[in-house]
Order: C-alpha cells, then sequence, then structure tokens
C-alpha cells in the first residue's frame, strides 16, 4: 500500500462513493458495502501505527459510509 500514489488511492475512493450514493437502489448500496468493506480491512491492518488522535476519525468515516450503504439498500 506504501508504493500506491496517495492522491490516485483518494480519487479511486472518492469516485466509488459517488458512485455508490448515484446508482440508484440495492446496487448502489452493495457498492457501497464493498468499499466499506475494504476501507475497514485496510484500516484494521494499520491500527497499531495509526495514531491515537486519528483513531476516531477512522471509525466515524467508517460508520458513515456503512450507513449510506444501508441507506441505500432500503
Amino acid at each position: 500500500m506504501s508504493r500506491l500514489n496517495p492522491t490516485g488511492v483518494f480519487l479511486a475512493t472518492l469516485l466509488v462513493v459517488l458512485l455508490g450514493l448515484l446508482i440508484p437502489g440495492p446496487a448502489g448500496g452493495a457498492l457501497l458495502l464493498l468499499l466499506t468493506a475494504a476501507v475497514t480491512a485496510l484500516a484494521a491492518a494499520a491500527w497499531r501505527v495509526t495514531p491515537a488522535t486519528l483513531r476516531p476519525v477512522r471509525i466515524v468515516m467508517i460508520a458513515l459510509l456503512l450507513a449510506a450503504a444501508l441507506w441505500k439498500l432500503t
């Protein structure tokens, strides 16, 4: 992951979030759930090296992404 371009990763993630929000119905929700799972796995893998001040921010962002996914699925 450290070899990836941070700007490219951010833009790709932003694109997936926007697609998930713009695609109607359960398809958009499923895309957001997949992104939530990927982001959660990455956050869990990097938890030890994440500064304590950033951990709550990551948890809140994952929770918001999950809430958006569940909202789209209903």
